[in-house]
Order: C-alpha cells, then sequence, then structure tokens
C-alpha cells in the first residue's frame, strides 16, 4: 500500500538529484539556472540530506514528546474548567441546603410549642411522679406534630 508513494517519492529525489548535480543544456534554459560550481551543488544535496535526517529524527523522538506535554497540558486545563463547575453546582446546591436548613431553624423557633395543661395537673395530683414513658410518649406527639406542620409549611413554599 505503501509501495507506490516510497517509489514516487524515491524517483523525484533521484531526479532532484540529478538536476542539481548534473544539469544538462536544456534544464539551464528551462529552469533559467545558472552556472554554480560542484563544490556547491554537492552541499546543496548534503543540506537536504541533513534536513532529511534531522525531520526523521524529530518526527520519531521529539514531536511524540512535545505532543504528550501538549496533551497533558490541555487534560489537566480541561479537568480544572470541569472541577470548577462541579464545584460552582456543588457550592450552589450546598447554598440551597443552607438557606433551607435556615428557613426551617427559624420556623421551628418561631413555632409555638403546644404544651397540654392537664398533663402539668396530672404530674402535680400524682406527687410529681409521672411515669418517663408517658413523658416520652407526649414529647413524641407533640414532636411529631411540629414536624407535620413545618413539612406542611415548607412544601407550601
Amino acid at each position: 500500500m505503501k509501495g507506490p508513494f516510497v517509489l514516487t517519492i524515491v524517483g523525484l529525489v533521484a531526479l532532484s538529484a540529478i538536476v542539481v548535480l548534473f544539469p544538462s543544456e536544456w534544464t539551464y534554459s528551462v529552469f533559467q539556472l545558472l552556472p554554480i560550481p560542484l563544490d556547491f551543488r554537492v552541499f546543496i544535496l548534503f543540506l537536504a540530506t541533513c534536513h532529511f535526517i534531522l525531520a526523521q529524527l524529530s518526527e520519531h523522538y521529539v514531536f511524540p514528546v512535545i505532543a504528550a506535554v501538549i496533551g497533558s497540558v490541555l487534560q489537566n486545563a480541561r479537568e480544572r474548567s470541569e472541577n470548577k463547575q462541579r464545584d460552582a453546582q456543588r457550592g450552589y446546591h450546598y447554598l440551597q441546603q443552607q438557606q433551607q436548613q435556615q428557613q426551617l431553624e427559624e420556623e421551628q423557633h418561631h413555632t409555638r410549642i403546644d404544651i397540654d395543661p392537664a398533663a402539668f395537673e396530672d404530674d402535680r395530683a400524682g406527687g410529681g411522679r409521672k411515669d418517663e414513658r408517658d413523658r416520652q410518649a407526649t414529647a413524641a406527639k407533640k414532636s411529631g406534630k411540629i414536624y407535620k406542620d413545618v413539612e406542611q409549611e415548607f412544601n407550601s413554599y
């Protein structure tokens, strides 16, 4: 598959070398060349060969390293950008949660706890020795009512 391409390149390099080293009379007239010394023509081919060797070495050894460095810089920049966006989204959600928590705390602070006066009368009548389980049950009922009220108010917003 690479054969025709390589053959064309080799043919063009050979033709260029022949034209540079041994130009004929018609080449001088067609390309309007000036006669130059053979030493300088050899020097031109030497420069072309050095250019080819340098290009091949660069393509195989130098440019892959440069490409890897550029790729890692771009990837790090992309990751930093994604992290900033993610942090911004998290910050926004965190701010929303903080505002909701503050509203909930304010509502709980302003919500009046209804206390049943009959519970105190029962305590006084029993000499202040009401069963601990009854107190916990009463507190649980009242706190459940408060949470339901707060939840209903919160959902109404």
